[in-house]
């Protein structure tokens, strides 16, 4: 054929050439051809790249999963209304195994709805039969002014039953830090282990840990 396109050379007629219709149409499959198993083969070397990459990753977090360490993520808000009774968090629980003590630290981000001044936050943990936990937070006194964004934070008391759970305040106009950190010591038998809340008086005013809240863990033995 007399000519090719610019950009990918592919073949056509040109005014006056021999009619040779099924010649060119050889030579334009031939080139399309060409040119489609280039774009395979690059498809399938980004893909072993990608592949490879995943592989490390997943490698890495493996890695710091055998050696005690592990980070969680609450990937979506949840709110509780009219309940003082700690649920289970959605997100925030890690698997622990038996004979081993951990420590555990929860970051959380808690809002009230409505404005409401009494209704406040009730947290701890969910603990496997045999389990035992000691720990304390900070966060605001729950007899603090609702309406204070500053100051009037404590150390909340330590607990060290399976039950304790630790109560807070609540900023009405904005958003609460709460931090809740101890040693979880497990029995012999693996468990999951939860981060439990709830509202600390029941309200109708929903309370929500909000997304991005999270969980660390170490294993210290």
């Amino acid at each position: 054929m007399a000519d090719t396109t610019p950009l990918f050379n592919f073949p056509y007629l040109e005014l006056g050439d021999p009619p040779d219709i099924a010649t060119g149409l050889e030579d334009l499959a031939q080139a399309v051809e060409t040119k489609i198993a280039a774009v395979d083969s690059a498809i399938t070397t980004i893909q072993g790249v990608n592949t490879s990459q995943n592989a490390d990753i997943t490698a890495l977090e493996n890695a710091n999963t055998a050696q005690g360490f592990q980070f969680i993520r609450k990937t979506a808000d949840e709110t509780v209304t009219s309940n003082d009774t700690p649920q289970l968090d959605n997100h925030l629980d890690f698997t622990a195994l038996g004979g081993q003590r951990y420590l555990v630290k929860v970051v959380c981000f808690v809002e009230v709805a409505g404005g409401n001044s009494t209704t406040d936050f009730r947290a701890g943990f969910l603990l496997p039969a045999g389990a035992a936990a000691a720990f304390g937070g900070t966060g605001p006194d729950p007899a603090m002014a609702a309406s204070s964004s500053v100051g009037g934070g404590q150390w909340q008391a330590l607990y060290g039953t399976v039950n304790g759970y630790l109560r807070f305040g609540l900023y009405n106009a904005g958003t609460t830090k709460v931090e809740i950190e101890g040693i979880i010591t497990m029995g012999v038998s693996t468990g999951t282990v939860t981060f439990a809340w709830s509202q600390d008086n029941p309200s109708a005013n929903g309370v929500t840990v909000k997304a991005n809240s999270f969980m660390k863990v170490n294993k210290i033995s």
